[in-house]
């Protein structure tokens, strides 16, 4: 009986912390992926150099314009009402670059920097993304190098 109640007790709090850190303002998940080719290097295997069928696709620079690097953000929390994203690139070590977006469903954007700031600015080499409640820092998730 007493192990009954010990198991009882200790899915009793597993289930109060997962729905109290459900409503817990939290930054998720960051991919970044730069984008400078029409085929990407991890792709090349599967376009570029397909052994099964006769065609050959080469991959190309993307034009300027279109050469970028985007960071996939996500997020979770009931209070949270701007998604800040800062960061820092190569060329421009010492400015702090900024992206605000409300926050919405779906919990997740794509921020993205491209054409003359990616080519003149350089790539990231530093971000934080931040969840603001009005003017109130609710959560914060930031790279090795901020």
């Amino acid at each position: 009986m007493r192990k009954f109640r010990n198991w009882i007790t200790g899915l009793a709090a597993t289930v109060l912390l997962t729905a109290c850190s459900a409503r817990t303002a939290q930054v998720g998940d960051v991919w970044t992926k730069k984008r400078t080719e029409t085929i990407e290097t991890g792709d090349r295997d599967f376009f570029a150099n397909d052994r099964a069928s006769r065609l050959r696709v080469e991959p190309r620079p993307l034009p300027p314009a279109d050469q970028r690097q985007e960071f996939l953000a996500t997020w979770s929390g009931q209070s949270v009402e701007t998604v800040k994203f800062e960061y820092r690139q190569a060329n421009l070590p010492d400015k702090i670059q900024t992206q605000t977006i409300p926050a919405a469903a779906p919990q997740w954007h794509a921020f993205v920097i491209r054409g003359d700031d990616f080519q003149n600015s350089g790539p990231v080499t530093a971000w934080r993304i931040s969840l603001w409640s009005g003017e109130r820092l609710v959560a914060e998730k930031k790279s090795v190098l901020w």
